[in-house]
């Protein structure tokens, strides 16, 4: 059981900050920074809340400890200050990034009658992470998000353009919808928001923005699909597909074998952590 008192959980990514305000097990708000955004007023937010954090970025993490102790607040950080709530598999297991932990513990939690779950986190990389309840951490799979493939055809090529692909709208309040299953073709579209590649299913470009953006689009909606199959088939337990993150409305929109959308859910993770 988490802590009871009130809390603020920080996930601190490659692309963003994201916060979240936890309150006896309750999510009472979250909310999205840029790297580069002024930390003063979410320093406001840590009076009288215990602070922890999961991190993948050690100088924005650096950022948020020097703003958060001019108001006089501790943000202890998952693994380092307070340890993994499972077992962790992964050779060597430092290795596995933090946030796919947490991503994991949150998806068990949201998950409650699931025997394992096949988490993907939708946002600079894309991974995926397959934990099981009573046994830990299993591993996984880590391929380049939307934008980093993006980038690498605009970088690797004379004269193909950069294109941008996330909607800045995907996490959006998605999490508060979600939890329930998303119907294949496009139920909820509207409230969970596009996140990332286009409009779902689009195969035909017929400009070079666009067919970017449909190769970019068929290529992590076919990984997801083919992981998912073959997780499926390697797992000692029948799992439960989750997507979190940026993408993961735009992900469940074009992959009907993502059961549950939770953009937040490794907030979810970092406050699970604390109590356990």
């Amino acid at each position: 059981m988490a802590e009871s008192g009130p809390v603020l959980a920080l996930d601190i990514g490659n692309g963003s900050i994201k916060y979240g305000l936890f309150c006896d097990g309750r999510r009472e708000g979250v909310g999205r920074l840029a790297l580069v955004a002024d930390l003063a007023a979410l320093a406001e937010l840590t009076r009288d809340r215990a602070v922890a954090a999961v991190s993948v970025n050690p100088p924005v993490l650096a950022r948020v400890r020097t703003a958060f102790g001019h108001v006089g607040a501790v943000a202890r950080e998952i693994g380092p200050d307070i340890p993994y709530p499972i077992a962790v598999h992964y050779r060597p297991p430092e290795d596995c990034g933090p946030d796919r932990i947490m991503a994991a513990v949150g998806a068990l939690h949201l998950c409650p009658k699931a025997e394992g779950v096949l988490v993907f986190d939708a946002g600079t990389c894309l991974t995926a992470t397959v934990a099981v309840r009573d046994g830990g951490i299993l591993g996984g799979a880590i391929l380049p998000g939307p934008e980093l493939m993006a980038r690498s055809l605009a970088d690797g090529t004379a004269r193909l353009p950069s294109v941008s692909l996330v909607d800045s709208g995907g996490p959006g309040a998605g999490d508060d919808l979600a939890g329930s299953a998303i119907a294949p073709g496009g139920a909820r579209a509207d409230k969970l928001g596009s996140g990332f590649v286009g409009a779902p299913g689009s195969g035909i470009g017929d400009n070079t923005v666009d067919a970017i953006r449909a190769g970019i689009g068929a290529a992590i909606a076919g990984a997801v699909r083919e992981l998912v199959a073959r997780c499926r088939d390697e797992a000692p337990v029948p799992l439960t597909v989750v997507a979190v993150g940026t993408g993961s409305a735009s992900l469940a929109l074009q992959v009907a074998d993502v059961e549950f959308v939770h953009p937040f859910g490794t907030l979810r993770g970092v406050y699970e952590s604390l109590g356990l």
